[in-house]
């Protein structure tokens, strides 16, 4: 609490007094304007006493205000019905009104019109069933599923997300993924499947990193993905991780997802996580110097921290400076 005229227990009793003072609102604004500055002027943000206890409430305090009115209605208020003292300060903290309702977990659709509670609550769990089946998909596939693996989900959640980039962040796909349960090492492997996983990792440390799945035999892919679970667990058994996107289908619609045909895979490695192998003495030396910028500076150094040269070459080794940090632990995905 800053200096002021104010001790602590009288800001506590003048929210205790505002309380009881709500609890009789009857939604006309009219009871709440009339004699204004005679009953509700002190609690005004425009007043030394307004302002303190203003700042005396919580974010959490406010939207409970919101809640529990929400209770009374079942849906959200719209600010004419929010007494009005209340109104103020959560305008005043949360600037629009829909950012406040949603703060709250509400509908931001607010009055008559809008959801009722029930309804919103109906939503969130269908929404909380689709994404787990975005995350079955992804345990099951063993990779970032395509809008086409689940063109029914697709089609549902367009009705509340834009992009699929969205429902992957919030399904925490990249999390489920590459958890440590998602792989495991596979005991007495069959003959066949120690060869074919021999030349994956011949053909990794000829690429410096582990391939794409375009640039795998087809059928080599598909024997061990099958043998393995997955992708990514295939890897995992000589040592390596796939190749991930930092931000995987960053401009894909969830409109007009067609039914699973073709999926085409790109060979880009822009905007990718990936692990080099055999790093050369000059790449390794280089990262230390990175590494230990970083723990002189107590924080991640950007580019123009780094000497132009030291910058260039890793650049160039790594692919990118999201990728050369990657090498280093200094992004965690």
């Amino acid at each position: 609490m800053k200096n002021t005229d104010y001790s602590n227990q009288q800001i506590v009793t003048m929210y205790e007094k505002l309380k009881k003072m709500q609890s009789g609102f009857d939604d006309s604004q009219e009871r709440c304007h009339g004699n204004f500055s005679a009953v509700w002027g002190p609690f005004s943000l425009s007043t030394k006493s307004g302002k303190q206890l203003y700042n005396y409430l919580s974010d959490e305090d406010l939207l409970d205000v919101l809640r529990n009115k929400a209770d009374k209605l079942g849906r959200s208020p719209s600010q004419k019905e929010i007494f009005c003292v209340w109104r103020e300060y959560i305008k005043t903290r949360f600037k629009k009104w829909p950012l406040a309702l949603k703060a709250a977990g509400l509908p931001t659709s607010a009055g008559k019109g809008g959801l009722t509670l029930e309804q919103k609550k109906s939503k969130d769990e269908r929404i909380v069933a689709l994404l787990e089946q975005v995350r079955a998909e992804t345990l099951r596939l063993g990779r970032i599923p395509h809008p086409q693996d689940l063109p029914d989900v697709c089609s549902e959640l367009n009705k509340y997300m834009d992009k699929w980039a969205e429902v992957l962040t919030a399904a925490n796909v990249q999390k489920i993924l590459f958890s440590k349960k998602s792989v495991e090492i596979i005991k007495d492997l069959e003959d066949e499947y120690v060869s074919l996983l021999a030349t994956l990792k011949k053909q990794a440390v000829s690429l410096g990193r582990a391939p794409l799945h375009t640039e795998v035999d087809a059928q080599i892919k598909r024997k061990l993905i099958l043998r393995c679970g997955s992708w990514r667990n295939a890897l995992h058994q000589i040592g390596l991780q796939p190749v991930m996107r930092i931000n995987p289908f960053s401009s894909t619609s969830l409109s007009g997802v067609k039914q699973p045909s073709s999926l085409n895979h790109s060979n880009s490695l822009h905007d990718c996580y990936y692990k080099i192998l055999n790093l050369d003495k000059q790449a390794k030396q280089d990262l230390i110097f990175v590494l230990n910028l970083y723990k002189r500076l107590g924080r991640t150094p950007n580019k123009k921290e780094i000497p132009v040269d030291i910058r260039k070459r890793l650049q160039t080794k790594c692919g990118s400076w999201a990728n050369t940090l990657f090498q280093i632990g200094l992004i965690q995905t």
